[in-house]
């Protein structure tokens, strides 16, 4: 995986992919899955590849752990049990992939440096399902660069929400680490509304309630009591009234006042203002509080929802690099195996020679060792001193090769079709006979795979690692001829099940009779493949075009040929990687 990591993102995504047990797609301009494979676009950028990276990992998670048919009742449940949900499946899949969390993080840390994740304060709703997610994710994730997000975003719930809210919120959040399942997470999605709603109620309660000495009886006359105009008041008690009120508010109020005021001419009025204050920011809690809960339609986009779009908008031209994978069914055919019999045993005797050779010990003689030739002694009469043996054992044939087999409409043309079938099936038998050497055969192009109502390029994959050629001959014998030249597609396939195969020698080795849909894009997915470490040949039928893709190539005009053509890259293909 190390190796592969600056190569194609086709590639890397498909072994991420097989690790992960999830087909990967890369290709087309969507980002998606539909429960069963993931679809990536061809992102160029390495910043973007990290992103993808990651957005597959998160995807497969959900298709291996999650209840997609689970989902809260309101829009506000569904939304944090979808953040509570992300993190339970981050968490397991972390267990049985450890490169998870760095893929991850790294899709994290890109939308932080380019603002996709910000702080949010547009509304009390966003305000809320923000903190949310940040929170658990640096809590029980440990992604420490949201760690100042987190910090301010925290700050503004709490100059949001009642205390109430914010100290009841975080203990059931403490629970976050816990959730084992898409139902449990639903369920503290549910918890954390009913909070909401109670602590609702219970400000309510709160709320100060109109004294009943400030609202006048229904039965009394307007105009009368504290309801009374000053003017109204004049008209009734002057004299005796207005003496006494003055002299009242003069020698006590006025007095007191002015007392304290020259003592502390500040502390009267500081308290005053100080609960004023907090009055009015109680009410308001309350006030976004319930209308909070009245109204949840304002919720900010989903994070792996932006990291999508993301991909889509950087997604190119839109190519499929990575096709699906349709497995055909073993069919025997002994008609086919026995027609091509002799030129399998021919092929199987030159290639057997070749690792026969291969396998011999290498003999030399030098000046100095510890292990004397007596043979070689008598070289010693002519001043001759390399008399000491050394001799060097080769390392075991340990090879894995994959044949792509091309079946496009063209190959109907002068039987081109029946001689690559029978070269295919022939080198196939000779294969299965030499040991150390592992091999699979696909076809291409397969049929269209419609995926989220969108066309999606196949292969077939054939003959399978360790398979018995026989078993697939009828198989083989009766795949349709058609199509396109889908090599591209053909060759990232190939490459990526060639990435995690186990021996030391890879090799790729297509026959075709022309030119790929794509020659910049195959020649492409060549040099990359080859960085990978996978040597890359071609055979072509009664055509030239191979000369011009692969470093390593032959061309035939009938299976008797194959020999020979194989012979100009068998060493490439069967000699053991050099020490």
């Amino acid at each position: 995986m190390e190796n592969t990591t600056r190569q194609g993102l086709p590639i890397v995504a498909s072994v991420i992919g097989q690790k992960l047990g999830i087909p990967v797609i890369v290709g087309g301009d969507q980002a998606c899955t539909d429960g069963a494979r993931i679809i990536v676009p061809n992102v160029e950028s390495e910043a973007h590849k990290d992103v993808a990276y990651g957005y597959i990992v998160h995807e497969a998670a959900h298709i291996r752990y999650s209840d997609f048919e689970n989902h809260g009742e309101s829009p506000l449940v569904h939304t944090i049990a979808n953040i509570l949900e992300d993190v339970r499946i981050e968490r397991a899949i972390a267990r049985e992939y450890p490169g998870a969390p760095t893929m991850i993080r790294k899709v994290v840390e890109h939308m932080v440096d380019t603002g996709l994740m910000a702080t949010n304060h547009e509304t009390p709703v966003a305000t809320l399902v923000t903190h949310i997610l940040f929170r658990v994710r640096k809590t029980v994730l440990k992604q420490d660069c949201l760690a100042p997000l987190a910090q301010e975003q925290e700050r503004l719930a709490r100059e949001t929400f009642p205390e109430g809210v914010m100290v009841r919120l975080h203990g059931i959040l403490a629970g976050a680490d816990k959730t084992g399942s898409t139902r449990e997470c639903t369920a503290m999605a549910k918890r954390i509304l009913l909070m909401l709603e109670e602590e609702a109620e219970k400000e309510r309660q709160r709320a100060p309630q109109p004294s009943s000495s400030q609202t006048p009886p229904a039965d009394q006359p307007e105009g009368s009591g504290q309801g009374a105009s000053p003017d109204d008041a004049s008209d009734g008690d002057s004299d005796g009234d207005s003496d006494g009120d003055s002299d009242g508010d003069s020698d006590g109020d006025s007095d007191g006042d002015s007392d304290g005021d020259s003592e502390n001419p500040e502390a009267a009025p500081d308290t005053n203002k100080g609960a004023s204050a907090e009055g009015a920011d109680d009410a308001a809690k309350r006030d976004v509080l319930t209308r909070m809960l009245s109204n949840q339609d304002a919720l900010p986009e989903d994070m792996w929802d932006q990291a999508a779009a993301l991909l889509q908008n950087e997604g190119g031209n839109g190519a499929y690099a990575m096709p699906c994978e349709q497995r055909a069914k073993p069919v025997a055919d002994a008609t086919f195996v026995q027609r091509v019999a002799g030129d399998s045993a021919r092929i199987a005797a030159a290639l057997a020679g070749l690792v026969q050779s291969e396998r011999q010990e290498h003999r030399a003689h030098r000046r100095h060792g510890r292990k004397i030739d007596t043979g070689k002694l008598h070289r010693t009469m002519s001043g001759d001193t390399k008399v000491f043996l050394r001799e060097q054992r080769r390392e075991a044939v340990n090879a894995s090769l994959h044949v792509l087999l091309d079946l496009s409409g063209s190959m109907r043309d002068n039987r081109k079709g029946s001689v690559a079938k029978d070269a295919a099936m022939a080198l196939a038998l000779a294969l299965d006979r030499i040991p150390g050497v592992t091999q699979a055969l696909t076809i291409f192009p397969g049929p269209d795979i419609p995926i989220n109502g969108k066309p999606v390029p196949s292969v077939t994959r054939v003959l399978a690692r360790r398979e018995d050629p026989r078993r697939i001959a009828g198989t083989l014998s009766q795949c349709a001829i058609w199509g396109g030249t889908p090599m591209t597609e053909a060759l990232y396939y190939a490459a990526s099940r060639l990435v995690v195969a186990p021996e030391h020698r890879k090799t790729i080795l297509v026959i075709t009779d022309g030119e790929p849909n794509d020659v910049a894009s195959c020649k492409t997915a060549v040099q990359q493949i080859m960085r990978a470490g996978i040597t890359v040949c071609g055979i072509g039928i009664m055509t030239m075009s191979v000369q011009g893709l692969f470093p390593e190539h032959g061309v035939i005009r009938n299976v008797q040929e194959l020999r020979n053509a194989l012979f100009t890259m068998a060493r490439r293909i069967l000699a053991p990687r050099a020490a």
